[in-house]
């Protein structure tokens, strides 16, 4: 078989949902493109602002670009219930980025923290030689980190690391992180847009009938265009606001223009 995959009548509603909702595309794209300049791939940033927290801050810099392009896309396409489970993890990885922007003090150690979650969850087997360059370079890296886990490790203990490994430098779960960032309201939306994830939406993807069968939901849809997009635009405002500020990088006007696309989204 040759050709591309679709849905039924995917080509019909995608063009029609693109006009019916080309404001709020349009207000989308424009933000996608000012977050692009938010860092440039040659830009000399993050001095005097510690390594750790440099590094982490492009991190999620680069995520919440990447997930809100696909959140873009897949309300382009009609698959908005797909695109909750996306716009949660943007919204999870804002309200942590936020917890470390209130941090008064050891924001350079809690980037460190987050990173050694990261491989303590996920460094895999290493291996004990490598032919290439390349690969030994990364081998150095990675048995580098492992020494900053088996570190951190001994100094919390048994009990301690293995609840890092669990809520990791923010030792809560994100209801409690929500809480404590002030974004309590804002949880429920959390856990509405959980239900893709866990399952408790299926029954939007299939209804009786009324003559005895089941009409499955396979076409596109339009529900939840507008709140995905104002919600995502929003959040990629939001956490290119902490960037910016946390890194110095001076994109004052560029911020604004992206608050004003956000704005916009919610009228």
């Amino acid at each position: 078989m040759t050709g591309d995959i679709s849905l039924p009548m995917e080509e019909e509603n995608r063009r029609k949902l693109k006009s019916d909702f080309q404001k709020h595309f349009n207000l989308a794209k424009s933000a996608f493109r000012i977050a692009n300049q938010i860092i440039k791939p040659d830009e000399n940033i993050g001095i005097g602002r510690g390594e750790r927290l440099t590094i982490c801050l492009i991190c999620v810099y680069v995520k919440q670009i990447r997930l809100f392009y696909s959140v873009y896309r897949l309300c382009e396409r009609g698959l908005t219930d797909e695109a909750s489970a996306l716009a949660r993890s943007m919204f999870e990885l804002y309200v942590r980025l936020r917890y470390l922007d209130r941090l008064k003090r050891g924001k350079e150690e809690f980037a460190l923290d987050w990173y050694i979650w990261y491989w303590g969850k996920h460094l895999p087997h290493l291996p004990t030689e490598s032919k290439s360059n390349a690969a030994r370079n990364e081998l150095i890296f990675l048995h580098n980190t492992k020494e900053l886990i088996e570190s951190r490790k001994t100094a919390l203990g048994a009990a301690k690391w293995k609840n890092f490994l669990i809520f990791g430098p923010w030792g809560k779960n994100m209801h409690d992180i929500c809480e404590n960032v002030d974004l309590p309201r804002h949880y429920e939306t959390y856990k509405l847009f959980s239900g893709t994830l866990h399952g408790y939406d299926l029954f939007r993807y299939g209804i009786p009938d009324g003559r005895g069968g089941i009409e499955m939901n396979l076409p596109p849809v339009s529900r939840w265009i507008k709140p995905h997009l104002t919600f995502a635009t929003g959040l990629l405002y939001d956490t290119m606001k902490i960037i910016d500020g946390n890194l110095g990088l001076g994109k004052t006007e560029l911020i604004k223009d992206m608050e004003k696309c956000a704005t916009a989204l919610q009228h």
